[in-house]
């Protein structure tokens, strides 16, 4: 399966949506803001990105912006 790498800064939302993709099987890291998820990716890799867009510190669309620098075939859905 997929290793997805969740960007919610809501923890009940992103609980629930790290839930459900480990209950199909998944491999999921969970990152409450866009900042968080950059430092991850330094040191993982990711099949896919599912991110929110209206964050704190750095919002999806920079998240997206930044990762696509360095990988531009990761899948991001915002």
């Amino acid at each position: 399966m997929a290793k997805i790498l969740v960007v919610e800064d809501d923890r009940a939302i992103n609980g629930l949506i790290c839930l459900r993709l480990r209950a199909e099987g998944h491999e999921v890291t969970a990152c409450y803001d866009g900042e968080e998820a950059l430092s991850a990716m330094e040191t993982e890799s990711f099949s896919m990105i599912i991110s929110d867009i209206m964050m704190p510190k750095t919002d999806g669309f920079q998240l997206a912006e930044n990762v696509r620098l360095t990988d531009k075939k990761i899948p991001i859905y915002l």
